[in-house]
């Protein structure tokens, strides 16, 4: 004789039930709640402030990223509230395209279905200094239409920037000089400096700088480069010097441009169009300026090349500077 099985009074009344049957039931919906909250995520934060107002500034927001089970990460969307004006964006993973405050970011080429972690780097132009929430909405295969997708929220932080006073010597170069420039600092400022960072611009290749030392508040430091400016090279020449200090990681340095000055373009020619192997031949050498700027000159003077073997000027030898 089988032994029945009823269940305890409900609002169906006693149902009749197999041994194990409440085991079955039980585990079919953990495991379908389980299913449903295996969700994608992420979490957004930004590493740095930024110095503002009206600078602009790199700044990085870190994404890390957790596909559901069986979901993939197919994109994002970071929304930037008014007062930051965005003016370009590059995903390490993705792409990543800038339209009215806003970044969209495109995994559909590599889809994400492992965890990861992406930085969005963003250059960015903030109106004010203070703290500014940015939106991150997650995008991705199993997406449900009428259901919110998963959200996070960063933090960004606008600072004052650094104070700092900053000199270059020399201001003066010439085309195809080598030179020793030297940086002059003076950290103004009651946060420190870790480091100067100077981005040089076309016409002058420089070496390497020696080793900084931090620069405490009320501090000068100098650096110095070995540089060489290129022939070609005219005009004024803007660096780009940027200092790293109370959480900053580029706050700004005026420094005033290089100035290329002129130089005489010389050139030499043998007024007989002939030179002789053992004889003597008179060379005329010209320096002129084609520019519209006065060159001060003290001396004016030409290296014989190698095979000629200068001689004593016979009488009076006369010359000028066009």
């Amino acid at each position: 004789m089988s032994e029945s099985h009823t269940s305890p009074p409900g609002p169906f009344g006693r149902l009749p039930r197999a041994p194990g049957a409440c085991l079955s039931i039980c585990l079919v919906l953990a495991l379908t709640a389980a299913a449903a909250s295996a969700r994608s995520t992420l979490t957004a934060r930004f590493p740095a402030p930024v110095a503002g107002p009206g600078i602009e500034q790199r700044a990085e927001l870190v994404l890390d990223l957790f596909p559901g089970d069986g979901e993939a990460v197919l994109g994002a969307v970071v929304s930037f509230p008014g007062g930051v004006e965005v003016e370009s964006a590059a995903s390490a993973l993705g792409g990543a395209g800038v339209t009215a405050g806003r970044v969209d970011i495109d995994y559909t080429e590599h889809p994400l279905g492992e965890r990861a972690a992406d930085t969005l780097a963003v250059v960015l132009r903030a109106a004010a200094a203070g703290t500014f929430p940015v939106d991150v909405t997650l995008l991705g295969n199993a997406d449900v239409p009428g259901e919110a997708p998963h959200r996070a929220r960063a933090m960004l932080t606008v600072e004052p920037p650094l104070r700092l006073r900053a000199s270059l010597a020399p201001q003066d170069v010439y085309p195809g000089e080598a030179v020793e420039l030297v940086l002059s600092v003076t950290n103004e400022d009651d946060r420190g400096i870790q480091e100067i960072e100077v981005e040089w611009p076309a016409g002058i290749a420089a070496g390497e700088a020696a080793p900084q030392s931090p620069i405490p508040a009320g501090g000068t430091s100098e650096l110095s480069w070995s540089a060489r400016l290129e022939p070609g090279a005219a005009g004024r020449l803007p660096l780009r010097v940027h200092a790293a200090g109370g959480g900053l990681r580029a706050s700004p340095v005026a420094v005033a441009p290089l100035r290329v000055r002129p130089v005489p373009v010389f050139t030499a020619r043998v007024p007989s169009g002939v030179a002789e192997r053992g004889q003597p031949v008179r060379l005329a050498l010209l320096w002129s300026n084609p520019g519209g700027e006065a060159i001060p000159c003290e001396e004016l003077g030409a290296r014989v090349a190698a095979g000629f073997e200068a001689a004593p000027a016979a009488g009076e030898v006369s010359g000028g500077v066009e």
